[in-house]
């Protein structure tokens, strides 16, 4: 997801009310926003090619295409 708070917030919204219990264990937008740049701090560490996707909405069947065509499955 980008790196920007409103868009995290609705995200969270939105798995809150799929699964309720989720907002026990709930942590705030910028946790995330720290999460997603420690994680691509790790993969640029290794020599794995990776994919980076950006997206402001889930499910978002462009990003399959994108996905399917990067592996070579289409």
């Amino acid at each position: 997801m980008p790196e920007d708070k409103k868009t995290i917030e609705n995200r969270i919204n939105d798995h809150i009310k799929i699964y309720p219990h989720y907002e026990r264990i709930l942590q705030q937008p910028s946790w995330h926003i720290r999460q997603q740049e420690e994680y691509l701090k790790e993969i640029k560490k290794i020599n794995l090619p990776y994919l980076i996707i950006k997206t402001e909405k889930l499910p978002d069947n462009n990003l399959i295409k994108q996905i399917l065509k990067w592996i070579d499955e289409k």
